[in-house]
């Protein structure tokens, strides 16, 4: 029963381990979807700053004479056409939103701005470089554009279009070369988008998306678990129940077969657990079958075919699993071998069919006297035996011998006049032996001794 238990134990496990399997697909795949989900809004969203960054700085670029850049930086003056440039580029921040819109030339300094449009900003002041080498937050040099170096950028190479943080918060920032007639790059138009708005749009969309995933892992969790526990668990643990019942211990101790709980198995799922119940229910019927038969040639081979009693084989083989199982020294057995008297006698009066008529009588005054813990057998012919387990007394053993003489006096030959007398030999574990040849020997002896002392009477 223990290992029945076990299994159940391991049904419900497995149930466990597969609705968790299930759960951590949905969350897995949720995850998926909201990785996905992500990652094209974050890119579309950039893209469009990107995109709108580009043109305005290419429309920018149309309207400013890159040679008249290096004028502005060698004087550090300003005239009406800068001043019109400058009207231009703050019209075309308003348009697009910019953060900043500035023009800067690259030189072996640094970078040197010659416009400006966030008055709120330093480098508004012209002539105003930034290195190209910086000290970050923990005073580690580094590159301002690390992916190109001064000469490339002199000559017009391409400076990082990026997202990172600034001063006015989240901000992309896009580049755009000047080059004049000649071809030569004079400098950049940069334009810094804000986009504080596209990141906490994207962390309300994340927490948005995350409340989504989580409701809808829960709900699909429950939806789940009731149809596993309707269509699969319920199933499984009646299944498990039933075949627990299959094997079960009866009074005695002994273990015996009830098949009612499987063959009354009531599942219509409609799936593989259906087709599950109704092999276990076949499986069960042929058991049964194959049970009975084996019943069937076990009791052929171990009873005696007239009396129904046990032969001298299986008797044999009982009374020895009796005695080796026998732990206290204290109990109190007896075995008796009983004879029909002057039975050859019934034979010859009233023919063969009238002997096995008294042979099968006395074999039920046996049954009647006997209890059913007690070993009944017919040794062959005339002599029977019987093995009394437990009993309480000795006198008990001679009480018994009494009560099948006075039985057996009741049995009177078709034709006779005159009932059955008995001769009975008794001995006792382990007085007279502990094995099964010794008590046969003991009781055989004392056997002699009663029909020596003129039969119908009983010896130990």
């Amino acid at each position: 029963m223990i290992k029945n238990e076990n299994n159940r134990m391991h049904t419900r496990s497995v149930g466990r381990r597969l609705t968790m399997l299930i759960i951590l697909m949905i969350v897995v795949i949720s995850a998926v979807m909201m990785f996905i989900g992500y990652t094209k809004y974050k890119d579309s969203e950039e893209e469009y700053y990107f995109r709108m960054g580009e043109t305005t700085a290419g429309i920018v670029a149309m309207e400013v004479d890159p040679d008249s850049l290096d004028t502005y930086l060698e004087t550090l003056t300003t005239d009406k056409n800068y001043d019109d440039t400058m009207t231009k580029l703050r019209k075309a921040r308003e348009i697009c939103g910019a953060q900043a819109l500035y023009i800067f030339q690259v030189k072996e300094d640094g970078i040197n701005y010659i416009y400006d449009t966030d008055p709120s900003d330093m480098w508004c002041e012209l002539g105003y470089f930034d290195p190209y080498e910086y000290k970050d937050d923990n005073g580690k040099d580094e590159l301002l554009y690390p992916n190109t170096t001064k000469k490339e950028l002199q000559r017009g190479g391409d400076v990082d279009t990026i997202m990172g943080i600034t001063q006015y918060g989240w901000t992309i920032t896009v580049n755009y070369p000047l080059y004049n007639q000649a071809g030569i790059c004079k400098g950049y138009v940069g334009i810094d988008l804000n986009v504080d708005k596209i990141v906490a749009e994207r962390q309300t969309y994340l927490r948005n998306l995350s409340i989504i995933i989580l409701i809808t892992t829960a709900a699909f969790a429950i939806i789940y678990l009731i149809i596993m526990r309707k269509s699969i668990i319920n199933p499984i643990n009646e299944m498990s129940k039933a075949a627990d019942s299959f094997l079960i211990n009866n009074s005695d101790g002994e273990e015996s077969i009830d098949d009612s709980a499987i063959l009354s198995l009531d599942i219509h799922t409609k799936d593989e657990l259906q087709n599950l119940s109704e092999a276990l229910k076949s499986m069960v019927q042929k058991i049964n079958k194959h049970l009975t038969d084996l019943h069937l040639v076990t009791i052929k081979s171990e009873t005696d075919g007239l009396t129904k009693l046990l032969n001298r084989g299986a008797f044999e083989q009982q009374v020895n699993a009796v005695l080796h199982l026998r732990t206290e020294k204290d109990q109190k057995d007896a075995f008796m071998m009983i004879d029909v008297d002057y039975f050859k006698t019934v034979n010859d009066t009233y023919g063969h069919a009238v002997g096995d008529m008294v042979l099968t009588q006395c074999a039920q005054a046996l049954r009647r006297v006997m209890r059913e813990s007690d070993i009944v057998g017919r040794l062959g012919g005339d002599e029977f035996a019987v093995y009394c387990r437990s009993i309480s007394t000795l006198e008990m053993a001679e009480k018994k011998a009494q009560q099948i003489r006075e039985e057996w006096l009741k049995i009177i030959p078709l034709g006779g006049e005159k009932g059955i007398t008995a001769s009975i030999g008794i001995a006792f574990p382990p007085k007279d032996g502990e094995k099964y040849q010794d008590l046969f020997n003991a009781a055989d002896d004392a056997l002699y001794r009663a029909k020596e002392a003129g039969r119908d009477r009983y010896a130990i």
